[in-house]
């Protein structure tokens, strides 16, 4: 993942890998009830960052600086390669936490252009 800095700052990167077609359901806690529903049709097969705090970190990037980060996931024969995604996101610190500022999402084997607003 290549992360470029829209404004000067602290970033973090991390990743999703999602397999398409792989119906489940979603079991959620909402205002104290058990809810479940059949609502998705994607498996998170690897989590890098379960929450925008938890990414991997860039450090300080000034306006416009590029910084890599790789990602080595072992990939089970059982899942479907074809149907492989990646979903990446940048966050950058404000205040004591961090805020998305960019997501993309990607099939696995190719790549897509970042863009970044000043």
């Amino acid at each position: 993942v290549r992360a470029k800095a829209g404004t000067k700052g602290n970033y973090k990167v991390g990743i999703w890998l999602l397999e398409n077609s792989v119906p489940g359901i979603m079991h959620a806690y909402i205002d104290g009830q058990d809810i479940y529903k059949t609502s998705h049709d994607n498996c998170a097969r690897y989590i890098n960052d379960i929450c925008v705090n938890t990414g991997h970190d860039l450090g300080s990037l000034s306006t416009g600086e590029t910084e890599d980060a790789v990602f080595i996931i072992n990939i089970d024969p059982k899942w479907n390669v074809k149907a492989l995604n990646l979903a990446a996101t940048v966050s950058m610190k404000a205040d004591r936490e961090y805020t998305i500022c960019n997501a993309v999402y990607c099939p696995v084997n190719k790549s897509v252009p970042f863009e970044y607003y000043e």
